[in-house]
């Protein structure tokens, strides 16, 4: 039950500007066009206004990230839900997704 002075915590995805160096290459490189895409489409919005989330002490990420990390993790052919952790922890995915901290 959510209350009306209860704070939300709310997710926008982020954006990266797309150049080619080498110490900033990554595996998941041609993600960050797919996650355009998935934003244009207002997919990430649509997550956001199904699944609000409530802030309390203990929650690091909202609900839509989640999913969202869930979505881009099968995209890029992480098959299994325990290894989305070493997913998150590149630098584009955390930058994608605005994540604070890895998701474990």
């Amino acid at each position: 039950m959510q209350y009306k002075n209860s704070k939300k915590i709310s997710f926008t995805a982020g954006s990266v500007k797309k150049e080619f160096s080498s110490e900033q290459l990554t595996s998941y490189s041609g993600l960050s066009v797919t996650s355009d895409f998935i934003n244009h489409c207002g997919i990430y919005r649509r997550l956001e206004h199904l699944f609000p989330t409530t802030r309390h002490n203990a929650s690091r990420f909202s609900t839509a990230q989640i999913l969202s990390s869930i979505l881009l993790a099968s995209l890029c052919g992480v098959h299994r839900l325990k290894r989305i952790e070493n997913f998150t922890f590149d630098a584009l995915v955390s930058r994608l997704l605005k994540l604070p901290k890895n998701i474990d």
